[in-house]
Protein backbone atom coordinates (compact mmCIF):
# COMPACT_ATOMS: atom_id res chain seq x y z
CA UNK A 1 0.00 0.00 0.00
CA UNK A 2 2.56 2.90 0.79
CA UNK A 3 4.13 2.24 -2.95
CA UNK A 4 0.77 2.32 -4.47
CA UNK A 5 0.49 5.52 -2.74
CA UNK A 6 3.68 6.78 -3.25
CA UNK A 7 4.11 6.05 -6.85
CA UNK A 8 0.62 6.13 -8.00
CA UNK A 9 -0.75 8.49 -6.07
CA UNK A 10 2.21 10.86 -5.99
CA UNK A 11 1.70 11.23 -1.75
CA UNK A 12 4.44 13.19 -0.64
CA UNK A 13 6.94 11.00 1.13
CA UNK A 14 6.54 13.29 4.75
CA UNK A 15 2.89 13.09 4.61
CA UNK A 16 2.52 9.65 3.60
CA UNK A 17 5.31 8.43 6.17
CA UNK A 18 2.69 10.26 8.18
CA UNK A 19 -0.12 7.94 7.41
CA UNK A 20 1.73 4.66 7.84
CA UNK A 21 2.75 6.05 11.28
CA UNK A 22 -1.25 6.39 12.20
CA UNK A 23 -2.76 3.48 10.44
CA UNK A 24 -0.31 1.23 11.75
CA UNK A 25 -0.15 3.09 15.35
CA UNK A 26 3.76 2.83 15.18
CA UNK A 27 6.00 5.96 16.81
CA UNK A 28 8.85 5.49 13.57
CA UNK A 29 7.99 5.50 10.01
CA UNK A 30 10.95 6.49 8.38
CA UNK A 31 10.45 8.43 4.65
CA UNK A 32 13.90 6.02 4.37
CA UNK A 33 11.61 3.50 5.19
CA UNK A 34 9.34 4.17 2.08
CA UNK A 35 12.72 4.50 -0.52
CA UNK A 36 13.50 1.00 0.39
CA UNK A 37 10.05 -0.19 -0.51
CA UNK A 38 10.24 0.70 -3.46
CA UNK A 39 13.20 0.06 -4.20
CA UNK A 40 12.19 -3.92 -3.35
CA UNK A 41 9.45 -3.33 -5.38
CA UNK A 42 11.72 -2.09 -8.24
CA UNK A 43 13.54 -5.33 -7.95
CA UNK A 44 10.32 -7.54 -7.57
CA UNK A 45 8.85 -5.92 -10.81
CA UNK A 46 12.21 -6.02 -12.91
CA UNK A 47 11.23 -9.26 -14.90
CA UNK A 48 8.16 -7.92 -15.86
CA UNK A 49 10.06 -4.52 -16.95
CA UNK A 50 11.89 -6.72 -19.10
CA UNK A 51 8.79 -8.93 -20.76
CA UNK A 52 7.65 -5.18 -21.26
CA UNK A 53 10.77 -4.20 -23.36
CA UNK A 54 10.90 -7.27 -24.95
CA UNK A 55 7.13 -7.11 -26.16
CA UNK A 56 7.19 -3.40 -27.28
CA UNK A 57 10.71 -4.46 -29.06
CA UNK A 58 9.19 -7.03 -31.07
CA UNK A 59 5.85 -4.81 -32.42
CA UNK A 60 4.66 -3.68 -35.70
CA UNK A 61 3.69 -0.73 -34.35
CA UNK A 62 4.68 1.31 -31.12
CA UNK A 63 4.28 4.82 -30.31
CA UNK A 64 7.41 6.89 -28.43
CA UNK A 65 7.00 10.17 -26.39
CA UNK A 66 9.05 11.70 -23.63
CA UNK A 67 7.70 14.24 -20.85
CA UNK A 68 9.80 16.43 -18.41
CA UNK A 69 9.09 16.04 -14.90
CA UNK A 70 11.10 17.36 -11.93
CA UNK A 71 13.34 14.72 -9.90
CA UNK A 72 15.66 15.16 -7.21
CA UNK A 73 15.56 19.31 -7.76
CA UNK A 74 16.12 19.17 -11.19
CA UNK A 75 14.56 18.23 -14.73
CA UNK A 76 14.52 14.90 -16.12
CA UNK A 77 12.79 12.81 -18.88
CA UNK A 78 10.49 10.05 -18.79
CA UNK A 79 10.03 7.99 -21.63
CA UNK A 80 7.67 6.10 -22.70
CA UNK A 81 6.80 3.04 -25.64
CA UNK A 82 2.96 1.94 -25.75
CA UNK A 83 1.21 -0.55 -28.25
CA UNK A 84 -2.29 -1.27 -27.96
CA UNK A 85 -1.96 -3.58 -24.69
CA UNK A 86 1.66 -2.57 -23.04
CA UNK A 87 3.28 0.60 -21.87
CA UNK A 88 6.89 1.06 -20.65
CA UNK A 89 8.24 3.67 -18.94
CA UNK A 90 12.11 4.70 -18.86
CA UNK A 91 13.17 7.89 -16.48
CA UNK A 92 16.57 9.38 -17.72
CA UNK A 93 17.85 12.54 -17.13
CA UNK A 94 18.28 13.31 -20.74
CA UNK A 95 15.72 13.86 -23.32
CA UNK A 96 17.76 12.27 -26.53
CA UNK A 97 19.08 10.26 -28.09
CA UNK A 98 21.00 8.84 -25.27
CA UNK A 99 18.46 8.47 -23.36
CA UNK A 100 16.41 6.52 -25.75
CA UNK A 101 19.64 4.09 -26.38
CA UNK A 102 19.75 3.07 -23.20
CA UNK A 103 15.84 2.41 -22.53
CA UNK A 104 16.95 -0.35 -24.91
CA UNK A 105 13.74 -0.46 -27.57
CA UNK A 106 14.65 2.06 -30.37
CA UNK A 107 18.26 0.63 -31.20
CA UNK A 108 17.33 -2.54 -32.39
CA UNK A 109 13.25 -1.60 -33.28
CA UNK A 110 12.40 -2.88 -36.56
CA UNK A 111 8.44 -1.92 -36.52
CA UNK A 112 6.66 1.23 -36.99
CA UNK A 113 7.45 3.67 -34.66
CA UNK A 114 4.65 6.48 -33.96
CA UNK A 115 6.06 9.60 -32.53
CA UNK A 116 5.71 13.82 -33.15
CA UNK A 117 8.68 13.45 -35.68
CA UNK A 118 11.32 15.11 -33.12
CA UNK A 119 14.31 14.72 -35.04
CA UNK A 120 16.04 12.12 -32.59
CA UNK A 121 13.44 9.52 -33.32
CA UNK A 122 13.92 9.86 -36.93
CA UNK A 123 17.87 8.61 -36.51
CA UNK A 124 16.39 5.11 -36.01
CA UNK A 125 16.32 3.05 -38.67
CA UNK A 126 12.66 1.77 -38.43
CA UNK A 127 9.74 2.85 -40.58
CA UNK A 128 8.17 6.39 -38.88
CA UNK A 129 4.78 7.36 -38.65
CA UNK A 130 2.63 10.26 -36.61
CA UNK A 131 -0.12 10.60 -34.54
CA UNK A 132 -3.25 11.83 -36.01
CA UNK A 133 -2.88 14.62 -33.20
CA UNK A 134 0.16 15.65 -35.06
CA UNK A 135 -1.00 15.35 -38.62
CA UNK A 136 -1.54 19.43 -38.78
CA UNK A 137 2.32 19.87 -38.43
CA UNK A 138 2.67 17.99 -42.02
CA UNK A 139 -0.25 19.14 -43.95
CA UNK A 140 0.71 21.00 -47.15
CA UNK A 141 -1.01 22.90 -49.58
CA UNK A 142 -3.73 21.53 -51.79
CA UNK A 143 -1.76 20.23 -54.59
CA UNK A 144 -2.28 16.87 -57.10
CA UNK A 145 -1.27 14.06 -55.34
CA UNK A 146 -0.86 10.62 -57.36
CA UNK A 147 -1.86 8.76 -54.13
CA UNK A 148 -4.47 10.98 -52.92
CA UNK A 149 -7.23 8.14 -54.07
CA UNK A 150 -5.70 5.42 -51.98
CA UNK A 151 -5.72 7.83 -48.57
CA UNK A 152 -9.60 7.71 -46.94
CA UNK A 153 -9.95 9.96 -44.08
CA UNK A 154 -11.49 8.17 -40.24
CA UNK A 155 -14.98 9.26 -40.53
CA UNK A 156 -14.80 10.05 -37.03
CA UNK A 157 -11.28 11.77 -36.71
CA UNK A 158 -10.52 12.85 -40.43
CA UNK A 159 -7.09 11.34 -39.55
CA UNK A 160 -5.33 9.63 -42.37
CA UNK A 161 -4.34 5.99 -41.33
CA UNK A 162 -0.91 6.48 -39.59
CA UNK A 163 0.19 3.50 -41.79
CA UNK A 164 -0.25 5.34 -45.33
CA UNK A 165 1.23 8.59 -44.08
CA UNK A 166 5.19 7.87 -43.61
CA UNK A 167 7.83 5.44 -45.18
CA UNK A 168 11.13 4.26 -44.27
CA UNK A 169 13.58 7.47 -43.46
CA UNK A 170 16.12 7.39 -45.44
Amino acid sequence: MAVYLKEYQLLPCERLAEIMRDLFACDTFSEGTLANFSAACAQRLEPIDAFIRAQVSAAEVAGFDETGVRATGSLHWLHTVSTRWLTGYFAHDKRGREAMDAAGVLPDFKGRAVHDFWDPYRKYDCDHGAPCQHRVAFRQPATPNPVAHFLRRHPATGCLPVQLLFGKET
